[in-house]
């Protein structure tokens, strides 16, 4: 054990504090900064994984079957929508809508493409707020 009962390994973490007249004091200090130095890291860390998986996820901009259908998900008032046509997302549209009018237009989304409409829906509508408007995405 080296100064105020910290380990040899984390000393270095304690940097440039200098001992003050009581060792808990320090302690209290050192504590607080790796705690703080722990949080950033694990924040650095999700942030990656998050990436990882996005760049890692299936691709959705077309797919090998030919098919037309549209994809959508709801999230904080905000309807977002892909348009695919002869298998390849030919448009997406994002509007304000009440979930009771969602209703339909997710119960029209096929299986394997709800996540991704669902995450896309989550993301516009923390992006901007409630109020959205409309906007479609092959303006």
């Amino acid at each position: 054990m080296g100064r105020a009962g910290i380990a040899r390994c984390d000393q270095r973490l304690v940097g440039g504090l200098q001992p003050c007249g009581e060792d808990s004091r320090v302690a209290g200090h050192f504590l607080c900064r790796r705690r703080h130095i722990l949080e950033c890291t694990i924040g650095d860390i999700t942030s990656e994984l998050r990436a990882l998986e996005w760049v890692t996820s299936p691709q959705r901009a077309s797919s090998m079957a030919a098919t037309d259908f549209t994809a959508s998900g709801w999230s904080g008032g905000v309807l977002t929508s892909f348009i695919s046509r002869g298998g390849q997302v030919r448009e997406w549209i994002q509007s304000s809508c009440p979930r009771t009018e969602a209703a339909a237009h997710l119960a029209g989304t096929p299986p394997d493409w709800a996540g991704f409409a669902q995450r896309n829906a989550e993301l516009a509508a923390a992006l901007a707020g409630h109020d959205t408007g409309s906007w479609r995405g092959n303006d």
